[in-house]
């Protein structure tokens, strides 16, 4: 299979066979005036690093463009992208006189969630004051970017060697919006280790001040929608019941109940203190920087990892915990929850950590 990516003159090729890529090449050259840049290191702004275990996508330029756009250069850095329990309002305070670099900065930080998932949730918190921005919208966006600094190179690992196994996680923030009191949703997916979709949005409902005309042309619908007592009587809920279960029975998909505290979503539908942001950060596979990559197996913790790595800012330990670059001691993830509740760093954790590790059991 080859796969092609066309935007506007740039073409990546891609595929698992290098014979048929060759031959794909060849047919474009001789149509069009093309030239082959070699393997993909840059695209549309974001960054392609390879290595033995994977791809590492990042966006850094583009990261340290959005800082001097913002004029943040030499300001302090901060540990996570917004205060916790702090919750913004449409026409709060002052209204901004000119709302154009708040659109610019709102507009690049969209685009770079992209590779930094870890800022979706407060991205799109101040992407739905648009219209007319407030001054404390303003600090919001300015604080997003200050976290930005403290970790300019972080991106997203893919690593070679995941499993064709698809897992998911979702959670919701229930009536979380103070304008609409809408609830907010954040899901991520995982195909065996590598994260590969992710979304946070606000969850659609028709408001309750207005009435709304739906024609239905079927008098059960009416019913059901009209009278809850016949919610248990129509064969349609039924079938989407059945149809559920049938496909959890023949193991299509699984159920399984985590804990709170392995609940990766929860970084998607609200903010977190630094412990957590930092504990959900590493699950993600969101490492600073091609440092702290593994070499060897990536689900098993019953061995020392012996590894060659330069010294990288601290980084939270995979879901299999945090492997110490100097003896080759993994810290269990019993510890990193017990750490993690104390609110302090895990007593065995050096200051120089690696994001390593992505345990399986915690996924079934």
């Amino acid at each position: 299979m080859v796969l092609l990516l066309v935007y506007v003159d740039d073409i990546i090729i891609t595929g698992t066979d290098s014979g048929r890529i060759s031959k794909v090449q060849q047919v474009l050259h001789a149509t069009f005036n093309m030239k082959d840049l070699g393997h993909l290191t840059y695209f549309l702004r974001l960054e392609v690093h390879h290595h033995p275990n994977g791809l590492f996508l990042n966006q850094h330029k583009y990261t340290q463009d959005l800082i001097s756009l913002a004029g943040l250069e030499d300001t302090s850095s901060v540990a996570t992208p917004m205060e916790v329990n702090v919750k913004y309002r449409k026409d709060e305070r002052i209204l901004l006189d000119d709302h154009t670099i708040y659109r610019q900065l709102v507009e690049s930080l969209i685009y770079l969630t992209t590779t930094r998932l870890d800022i979706s949730y407060v991205v799109y918190q101040v992407s739905q004051f648009m219209s007319s921005p407030r001054h404390l919208h303003l600090m919001a966006v300015r604080r997003i970017i200050r976290y930005l600094r403290s970790s300019p190179t972080r991106g997203l690992f893919f690593p070679t060697s995941s499993a064709l196994r698809l897992v998911a996680y979702s959670d919701a923030y229930w009536v979380g919006c103070l304008d609409t009191r809408r609830s907010t949703t954040g899901w991520c997916i995982f195909l065996g280790d590598a994260l590969i979709s992710w979304k946070c949005r606000k969850q659609d409902r028709f408001p309750l001040t207005s009435a709304t005309q739906l024609h239905a042309d079927n008098m059960s619908v009416i019913q059901i929608v009209a009278n809850p007592v016949f919610h248990e009587r129509t064969k349609h809920i039924e079938v989407d019941c059945h149809s559920i279960c049938d496909t959890l029975e023949r193991r299509v998909i699984s159920l399984p109940c985590i804990s709170l505290d392995l609940q990766v979503a929860d970084i998607f539908t609200k903010a977190l203190s630094h412990p957590r942001h930092n504990f959900l950060v590493g699950k993600l596979l969101l490492l600073n920087g091609l440092g702290g990559i593994v070499v060897g197996p990536w689900a098993d913790i019953n061995k020392s990892v012996r590894l060659t790595v330069r010294a990288v800012p601290s980084v939270p330990g995979g879901l299999g915990g945090s492997v110490h670059h100097q003896r080759g001691l993994v810290v269990s993830e019993r510890e990193e929850l017990q750490a993690l509740r104390r609110g302090v760093s895990s007593p065995r954790r050096p200051t120089t950590d690696l994001s390593a590790l992505f345990l399986e059991e915690y996924l079934y």
